[in-house]
C-alpha cells in the first residue's frame, strides 16, 4: 500500500489517519468546515445507527414536543377524525383545545358507563350541536337511543320547509318509543311552569296537580280537585267528576236545591254552566269562590243528572 503526504509540514505522529476499508475506532473532534455545504453523504438503507443522539428538531428539544400546547394546527388530520377512535378510562383531564374538528363521518365513543364532560367555571359548561347550513330539511339534534325507542331534542333551521308538527326555527322534544313521552318535575317542590312570547309564565302544574292559566297560582283555569256535595240534592244523591267537570245524581225526596264544594278556592270566581237531564224545571246558579249553589224551579226527580262546566280565572 502507498501513502502520499502532500503537505510536507502535516505531521501525523499520534494522529488517526480515516482509511476507507477497515474499522476503526475514533476518538478525537473532526470539524467539517464545508458550510454551506453538507458534511457527507450517506448512502440509503435498511440498516440504523445505534446511539445516534440527534439533539434538536427544529430547534427544540423532545421535552418540547410533549407539550399538547405546542401542537399549534388547527384541524386534526381527516385520517384520525374519521377514524375508529377507542379510548378506555379518562381520555384527557384539564384544558383540551381541539381548534376545528371537521368530520364527514360519525364519531362514536364505545363503552358502558357514564361519559363525563367535567369542568368548573363561572359561565355555562356546555356540550353543542351545530348544523351550519339553513336548508329546506337542515336541524341539529341530539338523540339518545335505548334498544329500539329513540329520545330526540331537535332545532329545526330558519329555512326548513314545515312539515307535520315541525316548523322553521322550531325546537323540539320527542320520544318515539311505545311509552310516550314523560315530563316530570320530581322534586317535592318542583312544578312544571310554561312561557311563550318571551318569558313570562303562561302555564303551570302545581304540586298538587293543579293546572294555572297565568303568571300566579291564582289564576286557576282546569283545577284537578274532587269536588264533593255539601248540602240538598236529596236523600242519597251521588257526584262523579272533577272540579272542572262533573255529574250530580239526585236523590229521593223531591228537592229543590244543593251545595257543591270545589274543595279548591278561585281568587277570581268561577264561571259555572249546569246543564239538567229534564226540562220540567227551570235552575238558578249561586256561585262563590269555593263553591256553587244550584237552586230548581221545581221538585227534581230522584235520578235526574245535573251536568256541571266550570271554568275559572
Amino acid at each position: 500500500m502507498a501513502t502520499r503526504i502532500a503537505n510536507t509540514a502535516a505531521s501525523i505522529l499520534n494522529q488517526t489517519v480515516l482509511t476507507g476499508a477497515q474499522a476503526q475506532d475514533i476518538t478525537g473532534l473532526k470539524s467539517f468546515l464545508r458550510s454551506p455545504s453538507a458534511p457527507f453523504a450517506v448512502q440509503a438503507g435498511s440498516a440504523k445507527v445505534d446511539n445516534l443522539d440527534a439533539d434538536l428538531l427544529d430547534g427544540q428539544s423532545g421535552s418540547y414536543y410533549n407539550a399538547a400546547a405546542n401542537l399549534t394546527g388547527t384541524a386534526l388530520p381527516a385520517a384520525i377524525v374519521t377514524s375508529s377512535l377507542t379510548a378506555v378510562g379518562t381520555i384527557a383531564t384539564g384544558v383540551w383545545n381541539a381548534g376545528a374538528v371537521t368530520s364527514s363521518g360519525i364519531l362514536t365513543v364505545n363503552g358502558f358507563g357514564d361519559h363525563l364532560f367535567t369542568a368548573g367555571g363561572a359561565v355555562a359548561n356546555s356540550v353543542q350541536v351545530v348544523n351550519t347550513t339553513s336548508g329546506a330539511t337542515s336541524r341539529a339534534e341530539f338523540r339518545a337511543t335505548a334498544g329500539t325507542a329513540v329520545g330526540v331534542l331537535a332545532i329545526r333551521s330558519q329555512g326548513f320547509t314545515p312539515s307535520g308538527l315541525s316548523l322553521a326555527s322550531g325546537f323540539e322534544l320527542i320520544g318515539s318509543g311505545a311509552g310516550g313521552l314523560v315530563l316530570q318535575a320530581s322534586d317535592a317542590a318542583g312544578t312544571i311552569r310554561i312561557a311563550s312570547g318571551g318569558s313570562t309564565q303562561r302555564a303551570l302544574y302545581d304540586i298538587s296537580g293543579n293546572y294555572v292559566l297565568g303568571a300566579t297560582a291564582a289564576n286557576f283555569t282546569d283545577a284537578i280537585a274532587t269536588p264533593t256535595i255539601s248540602s240538598g240534592f236529596g236523600a242519597g244523591p251521588s257526584i262523579v267528576g272533577k272540579t272542572y267537570a262533573f255529574v250530580i245524581t239526585i236523590g229521593t225526596g223531591g228537592p229543590v236545591t244543593g251545595v257543591v264544594a270545589f274543595n279548591i278556592t278561585f281568587a277570581n270566581g268561577p264561571v259555572v254552566s249546569v246543564m239538567a237531564t229534564s226540562t220540567a224545571y227551570t235552575l238558578a246558579v249561586g256561585i262563590l269562590a269555593s263553591q256553587v249553589t244550584i237552586s230548581s224551579s221545581a221538585a227534581m226527580t230522584a235520578g235526574d243528572k245535573l251536568y256541571v262546566l266550570v271554568r275559572g280565572f
